[in-house]
């Protein structure tokens, strides 16, 4: 909510809602369970504003505790209490009440109404137990979503009329006890008559015609405050209401006139201390007198009144809920659950039947078996199971087929119970939320694309560079070939060239490619080290790295690609934050986490990116991690990186934390849990010697590459295999007709039939033979749709000692000689 809007919503609590709206504009809500005023819902505030402009006693009591907002008149029936009651949970501030409360707000969250005459209650409004009598009417308030939010209760207190009722019902009976012995005991009955007149809780009067009291009993003085003897020979008009009195005047002409045996009517009357009282009167003419008795009516006037408002409030309530139903662009069912235990349609809004295609009347009162395809209706009434088991609300995503192609929505099911509890429907609600899922799948692609521009320029230069020192190495071998010494020296260096290119590109492959996600145990320091290379070419000359790792083997379960690329995303965070250069440090420790509030009890590594940069103001800190908040300029950065980075860490159990101030740097503490399980430090590559070429055995090759397939070929010949070879898949397929190799080794990413579809042509034919794939490519998702036990993959450019330890490892117990 804005802040105008804000201030606006206060200053008309102030202006308009008397005594209690000025309590509680001039509060601080922040530290209840409503929350500050600023995020009070749309619902709330409006529902809050007729409340208390409202004359009745009503308050209001929202959300799942019942926060209790009330207006001045339940002020006043509060008593004690007030203002302690007002923002306080109606369970506690009621307490002698609280399981009638509990009900209440269970009915009233549900939907349902509930509504109460003259029920008899003991409160504690004044530190002592009082009977108390009250109409009481509960309705549910909506809420933004349109779903109950909150429960509104009408409370009109009866105690006075319930009490003058009984009395009078106890003067009445005994006065017909008197009458029956009437006959008997004439000089008792006018005693008791006299007593009757003193007694009565109604007002009793003899007066004239013209409204001139003769003689009024002492009620008058009770419920009026105007003793009789000042009443006695003045007209009543004179503490009648200006506004009924030509209405009675009208009535006792006629009643004059012999147009009445005896007649009702009600007006109001002037209390000594300045308020009105509506009363009832009963008159009978006898000549130029009229007897009158009269029933203060007030409350039951109040009541009435309160009940047309909460009926008119009910209907514009109904009036809103039917135009959000009808023109909000969710689309929004209703769901009946039948007796055994089914589900049937009740209604659905016109967006539903634009986005599903199903019209109302043709779906109304039919069971989904009956709408839906027998897959898709048993994935959908198990979600509505689920609602009923658990009685909550429930909220998930589902992907369907529709003509137009798949398509995600998000739904959220609301149970709705009766009087008893009992679950009769659900209320729906469902998002199409198909592009917002390919939006954010696209952004968090960009993300990463937007981490590999950042290493592109480096790389290249790097990657020139060790193309320079394979070519010089290869060139110097070719001028002196029968140089032993210098051969093998040169023959290293361009070897070890090649291994540092080779490792360049497998890292920009991780990080361009969508890759499967796979926690493992990942040991932290090693993996930092091992990127320090990447780091110092990404963060550039203007920056200094330094690395303290910890000398502790601690590993954590985590995707290592995604471990990179968290510490990839916060180096250039702080690269960024350094436009003129700095000191950036990463550490690694091990640490005890007990007592936090969001992390369990355990042992933790720390890893940690410290600068030396501009810092960041609080409200920066706090959204810091908020999807596509960048303090960045436009087109300079998406927004995911410290999101994806809080996600990994979470994914993993741990958290992040961030301690920053404008010119003092940043401080990003990424903390994992420890695993006990064992992490592996890469698969062990076996030597020339160590690993022995089976005798005998036969390797197919199969790969488009001349260059490639010559060297492999070459290779496989120097480690004393045999081999078969062939230039394409058709070819292949054809030599593993003309028989079964011992191993295949075929490359993925082939003209025509690629290796994938090999692999599968070849398993057709000998379901156990061994496959190596010897590829470059970066997507393993479609390598791994064949892979097996019998299956490996080696990554191109790899040495004869890696080749060998690959061949030797598929052919461990499938060679006999």
């Amino acid at each position: 909510m804005a802040v105008q809007q804000v201030q606006a919503f206060i200053d008309s609590l102030a202006a308009e809602g008397g005594e209690t709206g000025r309590l509680i504009a001039s509060r601080d809500w922040t530290d209840t369970p409503l929350g500050p005023v600023e995020a009070w819902p749309l619902s709330l505030r409006t529902s809050l504003g007729l409340l208390l402009r409202t004359p009745v006693p009503m308050v209001m009591l929202w959300g799942e505790d019942g926060v209790m907002l009330y207006n001045d008149s339940y002020s006043l029936f509060a008593g004690g209490r007030h203002p302690k009651l007002l923002g306080s949970k109606v369970r506690e501030g009621w307490q002698e009440v609280a399981e009638f409360n509990d009900n209440v707000m269970r009915v009233g969250l549900a939907g349902g109404t509930l509504s109460y005459k003259d029920q008899e209650l003991t409160l504690y409004r004044h530190g002592l137990p009082e009977q108390v009598w009250m109409n009481l009417d509960y309705s549910p308030v909506p809420g933004d979503d349109g779903l109950p939010a909150g429960v509104l209760a009408i409370v009109v207190e009866t105690t006075e009329r319930m009490v003058s009722e009984r009395q009078r019902h106890a003067a009445e009976e005994r006065l017909r006890e008197l009458n029956a012995d009437l006959e008997s005991e004439v000089a008792a009955r006018t005693a008791e008559r006299d007593r009757i007149w003193q007694l009565s809780p109604d007002l009793m009067c003899v007066a004239r015609t013209d409204g001139t009291l003769l003689s009024v009993n002492p009620a008058w003085e009770r419920l009026l405050g105007w003793s009789a003897e000042w009443l006695a020979g003045r007209n009543a008009g004179e503490i009648k209401h200006p506004d009924d009195g030509e209405r009675t005047r009208a009535e006792l002409v006629r009643l004059a006139e012999g147009g009445y045996r005896t007649f009702n009517f009600e007006d109001r009357y002037r209390h000594k201390d300045g308020s009105w009282r509506w009363i009832s009167w009963v008159i009978e003419p006898e000549g130029s007198l009229i007897y009158c008795v009269g029933r203060d009516v007030t409350a039951e006037k109040a009541t009435r009144a309160a009940l047309e408002a909460a009926e008119t409030a009910r209907r514009e309530a109904d009036a809103l809920y039917r135009a959000y139903f009808e023109h909000t662009p969710e689309a929004l069912f209703v769901i009946g659950v039948t007796a055994d235990g089914g589900f049937v349609v009740e209604e659905v809004n016109p967006a539903h039947e634009a986005g599903v295609g199903l019209k109302i009347e043709d779906i109304r009162g039919k069971r989904m078996e009956e709408i839906l395809p027998p897959g898709l209706a048993e994935r959908v009434t198990a979600a509505y199971r689920h609602v009923i088991a658990c009685g909550e609300v429930y909220q998930y995503r589902e992907i369907f087929d529709m003509p137009r192609g798949p398509e995600h929505w998000d739904t959220s099911l609301v149970p709705v119970r009766d009087a008893d509890g009992r679950i009769t429907r659900l209320i729906g609600s469902s998002r199409n939320v198909t592009r917002q899922v390919v939006a954010e799948e696209a952004l968090r692609q960009a993300q990463k694309m937007e981490a590999v521009g950042q290493l592109t320029g480096g790389i290249a230069h790097d990657f020139n560079n060790l193309l320079g020192a394979v070519v010089g190495s290869l060139d110097l071998i070719r001028r002196k070939p029968t140089d032993v010494e210098r051969v093998k020296r040169f023959a290293e260096a361009g070897l070890e060239a090649a291994g540092r290119g080779a490792k360049l590109t497998s890292q920009l492959l991780a990080f361009s490619r969508a890759q499967r996600i796979e926690l493992k145990p990942v040991l932290v320091s090693p993996l930092v080290e091992g990127m320090q290379d990447m780091l110092t070419r990404t963060l550039g000359p203007m920056v200094r790295l330094k690395l303290k790792l910890g000398a502790d083997a601690a590993a954590v379960m985590s995707d290592p690609t995604q471990l990179e690329m968290t510490v990839l995303n916060l180096a250039i965070n702080a690269r960024d934050a350094m436009p003129e250069g700095g000191d950036l440090t990463i550490a690694t420790e091990r640490c005890r986490i007990e007592n936090d509030p969001e992390l369990a009890t355990g042992d933790y590594v720390e890893l940690t990116v410290i600068d030396t940069g501009f810092g960041m103001p609080p409200d920066v800190v706090t959204r810091a991690f908020d999807p596509f908040f960048t303090t960045k300029g436009i087109g300079k950065g998406t927004g995911l990186g410290l999101s994806q980075v809080y996600g990994i860490a979470r994914q993993a159990g741990g958290t992040v934390r961030i301690e920053s101030r404008p010119g003092a740097g940043t401080i990003v503490r990424v903390m994992l849990p420890e695993t006990e399980a064992p992490a592996s430090a890469g698969p062990e590559i076996a030597s020339d010697q160590a690993a022995g070429a089976p005798s005998q055995a036969l390797i197919l090759v199969v790969d488009d590459d001349p260059d490639m397939r010559r060297i492999l070929v070459a290779s496989l010949h120097a480690l004393g295999y045999r081999v078969a070879e062939a230039g394409d898949g058709e070819a292949g397929l054809a030599a593993l007709d003309a028989g079964r190799p011992d191993l295949l080794v075929v490359d993925f990413a082939m003209p025509g039939m690629n290796g994938v579809e090999v692999a599968k042509g070849a398993r057709e034919r000998h379901p156990d033979l061994p496959i190596v794939f010897a590829s470059g490519y970066s997507d393993t998702a479609a390598i791994e749709s064949v892979a097996d036990g019998e299956t490996v993959v080696i990554r191109k450019p790899f040495r004869i000692d890696e080749l060998q330890a690959v061949i030797a490892s598929a052919l461990r117990g499938t060679v006999t000689g």
